[in-house]
Order: structure tokens, then C-alpha cells, then sequence
């Protein structure tokens, strides 16, 4: 039995070829999410009901999309290419249980980073590190919290732990590069990095699931 072993020279250059074959789709998904995040840092002071209500609006929306861009970005490295496109978006948005569980694992993975980085910064980052998958593993798995949280604290052990945190600061990298070319980068570098990871994800699951990791 192989060890796991994953290129991220190779991802990256897998990630590209999604993101070629359907660039109309993956951009205009990263427009709608950039715009809504872009919403969300320029209104996030002011008390009045009225922008309380629309900041609320804008949060399940990004939550939403969020959701649909997992589900979007696995569908891709598992090579289902006829749900990649708009037509099919209704497949990949969640209901409400689902739609609430994203929050409530969200909110998990925060406190418990949040934990981490109040004891020394490095145990906070190690936390984040070993559940940086638990919401991929919610909407590709759909168990329980704890089923995520768990599930990808396994898969992240051992040496997978260094490949898994270089791989988080590629998508910095690759975020920032997107951000400082006026936004307009992260319409490429934006769904990239969503690939990228779901790509990594779904190795090391079929590496666990064959018992090599």
C-alpha cells in the first residue's frame, strides 16, 4: 500500500484546467461572492434597523454561497462537469438544517481557534489547521458537528498536518494577489483556491478511505 502523496504543483495545475473548462461559471460565481464580501467589510458599522437587517440579509447570503461553492468546487475535482453550470445551481444550494449547520460548525471551528490563539498564537493555529476541513466534510459527508469536526481532525495528522498548512497559506498567497490587482484578480485566484483545496480534500479522503492515511 502507497503512502498518501500529493502534489500541490499538480493540484494547482488541475485546479486551472476546472477553472478553463468552465471560466464563465467559476467567475461569475467568485463575482457574486466577492461583491457580498466586498458589502459586508465597507457596512459593517451603523446601528440603525434598517442596516441591521441588510447586514443580516447579506450574511445568510454569503453563507449560502459559501455552501453552493463547496458543493460546486467537489463536484468539480469528482468530474461531474454537468453540474457546473447555473442551470444546475438549485442541486448545490442547502436547505435550512443544512444552511444552519454551516453556521453553527463555522461558529465551532471559531471558538475553538479562538481557544488556541488566547493560550499561545501556535495552538490556535493548529486547531484551525486540523479542522480546515470540517465544513468541506459537512456538505460532502453531511453527518453530524462532531462528525466534522472529527472527521477532519483525522484526516489532518502527522506529516498531512505541514501539507495541509502550506496549502492554507498558498490560498492567502493567492487571495492577496487577487485583491491587490483591484479585485479583479480574485476572479481567477478566488475559485483557484476553492479548487485547490477540494482537491486536497477529496485525496486524502480517498486515501482514508483505502486506510493509507
Amino acid at each position: 500500500m502507497t503512502p498518501f502523496n500529493f502534489s500541490i504543483r499538480t493540484a494547482l495545475k488541475e485546479s486551472w484546467q476546472h477553472f478553463a473548462a468552465h471560466p464563465a461559471f467559476f467567475t461569475g460565481m467568485a463575482f457574486v461572492m466577492i461583491i457580498f464580501n466586498l458589502f459586508t467589510f465597507t457596512h459593517n458599522t451603523g446601528f440603525s434597523l434598517a442596516h441591521v437587517i441588510l447586514l443580516a440579509v447579506v450574511f445568510i447570503a454569503v453563507i449560502l454561497w459559501n455552501y453552493v461553492w463547496i458543493s460546486v468546487s467537489l463536484a468539480a475535482v469528482d468530474g461531474k462537469d454537468d453540474l457546473l453550470n447555473y442551470k444546475s445551481l438549485s442541486m448545490h444550494m442547502p436547505n435550512v438544517r443544512q444552511f444552519f449547520m454551516m453556521i453553527i460548525i463555522g461558529m465551532a471551528m471559531a471558538v475553538i481557534g479562538g481557544v488556541g490563539f488566547v493560550l499561545l498564537i501556535i495552538p490556535g493555529v493548529y486547531f484551525i489547521v486540523r479542522l480546515a476541513f470540517a465544513t468541506i466534510a459537512y456538505v460532502d459527508r453531511q453527518g453530524s458537528i462532531m462528525q466534522s469536526l472529527s472527521y477532519s481532525w483525522h484526516l489532518v495528522k502527522g506529516k498531512i498536518f505541514w501539507t495541509v498548512f502550506l496549502v492554507l497559506i498558498i490560498e492567502v498567497i493567492l487571495m492577496i494577489i487577487g485583491s491587490v490587482t483591484l479585485m479583479i484578480g480574485l476572479l481567477i485566484t478566488y475559485p483557484i483556491a476553492m479548487l485547490l483545496i477540494a482537491n486536497l480534500y477529496r485525496a486524502l479522503t480517498n486515501s482514508y478511505k483505502n486506510g493509507i492515511v
